[in-house]
């Protein structure tokens, strides 16, 4: 999908431009798991037992999130 790779200050992110849909999102999270440890597994797997996923970003030791590239058609 579309998005954005961003630079928070401790962490890179990908921050999607369209809403999926539940079962989307479990599929997503689920292929997610093979690229560990580059992202964590506990987190994936809380998102997969609530059935819901939520990031929290925070700048760090930035006052800017850094957009560092664009994916697709944002």
């Amino acid at each position: 999908g579309s998005g954005m790779i961003v630079n928070s200050g401790k962490s890179y992110h990908f921050i999607g431009s369209e809403l999926i849909t539940t079962a989307r999102l479990k599929k997503v999270l689920a292929r997610m798991i093979l690229l560990a440890p580059i992202i964590d597994r506990n987190w994936i797997a809380h998102q997969l037992i609530e059935g819901s996923c939520a990031l929290r970003i925070t700048r760090g030791s930035k006052k800017h999130l850094e957009i560092i590239k664009q994916v697709g058609n944002t």
